[in-house]
């Protein structure tokens, strides 16, 4: 038997892997609140609640899976791949 995804839980491809968001977070007023991140050091901590919430709670998980030759994800290959996600969303 398939499992099946988590209501709300949308899938994606980034570099040929498949992974999953969850869009009523994306929708949902407190995501968009921490995603218009104004630059202030103390709410960056919104930013990154909301990022968990999207990714179901995967995202050091999903930073360290992005990771190449042994280092962390950068911040351009994790730019890209937060737009692969949205953009997945969006189409969805």
């Amino acid at each position: 038997m398939a499992a099946r995804r988590p209501e709300g839980a949308l899938e994606f491809e980034f570099d040929g892997k498949k992974y999953q968001i969850n869009k009523k977070a994306i929708q949902s007023m407190k995501v968009q609140r921490a995603m218009a991140y104004d630059g202030i050091p103390e709410k960056m901590h919104e930013v990154w609640d909301a990022m968990d919430e999207i990714f179901d709670g995967r995202t050091v998980e999903y930073m360290d899976a992005l990771g190449e030759d042994g280092q962390g994800c950068s911040a351009e290959r994790w730019g890209a791949f937060f737009q692969a996600a949205m953009e997945a969303a969006a189409k969805n």
